[in-house]
């Protein structure tokens, strides 16, 4: 054997061994690549669904706010939309909205700064005038071409489109408003829709998603059609693609508005930054020293553990407070909880409501930093276990041992005076056991903050207040379906002269008529008066009258005059009044023979508008009641300046007679009535003594159950053969 082939049959175990270090070590980086690549998809997966949540709900808000406001646009501004940009304006400054302004139905409408566009071929008013809400891709804008997200509402009157209201918000704001800010240090972030069209992202580079990636390299063909075909089937996923930054992870996540998908590309060299730092170390130390091999491989674990922990807590941190954001809480909830299964805990969710005031009276900064000395001052007086963290932006979540609900109140007592200038709401949830989702137990929180308990900052859950939130809505529901069904109808309660003789009018009652069932007004109309519907079925109710008083007319029977209630809620809507004008024309009823009632309380603070809209009503041919007199704090001078013809003396002092400062009150009622020329009415005399008493004091009519309880109308109009 020669000294050559020795050598060489000497060398192979070394070579042999180094091909063994060598390939370990290219598989722990390759491990360790791809187990931060799977952290990194699940912290990204679990991110995208949080945020896209957001994105929902902000969306959601903002076109009920657009709805809100177009139920109250003017009908000027509708007939002339220049004259809403002025309107509108306070609007607009409120919410930081680029314009708000309303479009008339051949698209002509006018801006902030008083140019007139024409919106005609846009799809989103295309959309609000057909009759739907609507949200816009980014597009641009037709005065200074910049790009702008834009929220489109019908406005409706007597169930048709008039008008279209619209408002338009600078694409990086939208990028803002849409909880997208803030996460850009994973990479690009960005919202599209299906056809890959960009919505909002934070600089306008690429108006077509798909466009660009192929643009960039037509390799990613493959990968593109797969995720058009994830999309097409409304899958979320993760690709890897080739970028202008090079090879990247593409995420996207459906957001469940239009057909909108939240997309991030997350540049896979800041997954690999540790990774390739540890590859050269496993390079060198294998070439210097066979015997390092291990500790060196050893040290790559290591590394790639480190590397792992630090993206977790980089996705898991806030990056406006330094502490923990919702990806932490989700993470860890769970394991806190099994941690401690014999522990109570409590979970506080509170708001700053004041925030945007604090914003614009102090500036974004002021109040970035005023929102980190709040965590800094809660954090300090965490126990073990407890966990905070930043929601969004003035919004927290508070994970706290629970001893009582004193303690907890008492927290909570401490927490609101932390910052005196921030007024705070909390949502207070027991943690029951075996309650772990994150998500529910949001939910709780929410509905919680969303019913606070008389005269506090705070609303404790509990399931009848949940039930209560979910009956509350299928209510309002039922509500709008019964207003478009024509569910609500009036009963009468007849008026008789004082001495008894004479039929002379009618009260108009409202009672919802559901199949066979007929619902009593306390059950819906405090609801209804909350959320707006009142004037939708007070419109039911008139037009019920209308119909029915014409029916009678036509049947030649002795009608006498009817009154209908008219809340506070819409005394001021002019489009409101302009229904009623147009409900009475179309069933050609004589102004004589239709009364409306305004209770004493509207009055309070707001004199100007109930004094605009009783003038208007008489200007028709109408005549006014003042309902409930007695109860509110109308002055002398309101009651003579707003010349009501009716004044009706509340039943709480019809109860009163027979007592001397009950009477006294009866008295100086009926004495100013008759000196203001106002005709007087007595509500809910239910006696004979009550009567003769009012009869002998000079009321002209009397209404009560002593001659009538209210009637369905086939009953009442007996009352008038």
């Amino acid at each position: 054997m020669s000294k050559k082939q020795f050598d060489g049959s000497r060398q192979w175990p070394i070579w042999v061994l180094w091909f063994v270090v060598v390939v370990t070590a290219i598989y722990s980086c390759f491990a360790m690549r791809n187990n931060a690549i799977r952290n990194t998809d699940e912290t990204m997966k679990n991110l995208m669904v949080n945020t896209s949540l957001q994105v929902h709900q902000h969306i959601s808000e903002t076109l009920r706010l657009m709805e809100k406001i177009a139920s109250r646009v003017s009908q000027e501004s509708i007939a002339d939309p220049e004259k809403s940009v002025e309107e509108l304006e306070p609007f607009r400054i409120s919410n930081n909205l680029r314009n708000l302004s309303v479009a008339a139905l051949d698209g002509t409408s006018w801006i902030a700064t008083g140019e007139s566009i024409n919106l005609a071929n846009r799809d989103y008013f295309e959309k609000a005038v057909a009759g739907e809400s609507a949200v816009t891709n980014m597009v641009f804008t037709l005065t200074d071409g910049n790009a702008i997200g834009v929220y489109a509402v019908p406005i409706t009157r007597n169930e048709q489109v008039v008008a279209v209201l619209w408002c338009s918000v600078p694409a990086s704001d939208l990028y803002k408003q849409l909880g997208l800010a803030g996460m850009e240090h994973y990479g690009e972030v960005f919202i599209m829709d299906s056809e890959g069209n960009v919505v909002a992202q934070i600089k306008v580079e690429e108006v077509n998603f798909y466009n660009y990636v192929m643009q960039m390299d037509r390799k990613n063909l493959t990968e593109m059609q797969a995720m058009q075909q994830d999309i097409a089937q409304g899958r979320s996923n993760t690709r890897g693609m080739n970028l202008r930054q090079g090879d990247i992870r593409v995420y996207y996540y459906p957001i469940g508005v239009e057909d909108w998908w939240m997309v991030a590309e997350v540049p896979v060299s800041t997954v690999q930054k540790v990774s390739m730092e540890q590859i050269q170390v496993v390079v060198i130390a294998s070439v210097v020293m066979l015997v390092t091999v291990t500790v060196t491989c050893q040290q790559i674990i290591k590394q790639s553990r480190k590397m792992a922990r630090q993206l977790a807590h980089q996705l898991e941190t806030d990056q406006l407070t330094g502490g923990y954001n919702d990806v932490y809480m989700r993470q860890n909830l769970p394991k806190v909880l099994q941690a401690e299964p014999d522990t109570k805990f409590v979970m506080l969710d509170f708001k700053i409501n004041n925030l945007d005031a604090l914003v614009k009276l102090e500036g974004l900064e002021e109040t970035n930093q005023r929102l980190r000395n709040l965590h800094k001052a809660i954090q300090a007086t965490l126990q073990p276990g407890e966990i905070l963290v930043h929601h969004f932006f003035g919004s927290f979540m508070l994970l706290k041992r629970y001893d009582s609900m004193e303690q907890t109140l008492n927290c909570v007592e401490r927490l609101s005076s932390l910052d005196s200038g921030a007024k705070m709401q909390f949502g207070i949830y027991r943690i029951e056991p075996g309650m772990e989702d994150f998500d529910t137990i949001c939910m709780y929180t929410t509905v919680a903050r969303g019913h606070l308990e008389e005269n506090t900052n705070y609303g404790i859950y509990s399931n009848k207040l949940y039930q209560k939130d979910l009956e509350q809505d299928r209510l309002e529901r039922a509500i709008q379906r019964g207003v478009e069904e024509k569910e609500f109808r009036a009963w009468f309660q007849p008026k008789y002269s004082a001495d008894g003789s004479k039929l002379v009018g009618a009260e108009a009652l409202v009672r919802w008529y559901q199949g066979d069932t007929v619902v009593a007004p306390y059950a819906f109309i405090p609801l209804a008066e909350q959320t707006g519907q009142i004037m939708d079925i007070d419109l039911c109710v008139l037009e019920d009258v209308c119909c029915q008083i014409r029916h009678w007319l036509d049947e030649k029977k002795q009608v006498v005059p009817v009154s209908v209630n008219m809340s506070r809620n819409y005394l001021d809507s002019d489009d409101f009044l302009k229904r009623i004008w147009t409900i009475v024309g179309k069933w050609q009823v004589p102004t004589r023979l239709l009364e409306f009632e305004i209770t004493e309380t509207s009055l309070e603070g707001n004199e100007q508008n109930l004094r605009r809209a009783i003038s208007a009503l008489h200007d028709m041919g109408f005549t006014v009641a003042l309902d409930d007199f007695g109860t509110g704090y109308s002055s002398l001078k309101n009651l003579i300046s707003m010349e009501f013809d009716t004044i009706k003396i509340d039943k709480v002092f019809v109860d009163g007679i027979g007592l001397q400062k009950w009477n006294n009150a009866v008295d100086y009622s009926v004495s100013l009535g008759k000196k203001l020329n106002a005709m007087i009415v007595a509500e809910g005399a239910e006696t004979k003594e009550q009567c003769e008493y009012l009869q002998q004091k000079g009321c002209d009519a009397i209404q009560g159950y002593y001659f009538s309880k209210p009637l369905p109308k086939e009953e009442f109009e007996q009352l008038m053969d």
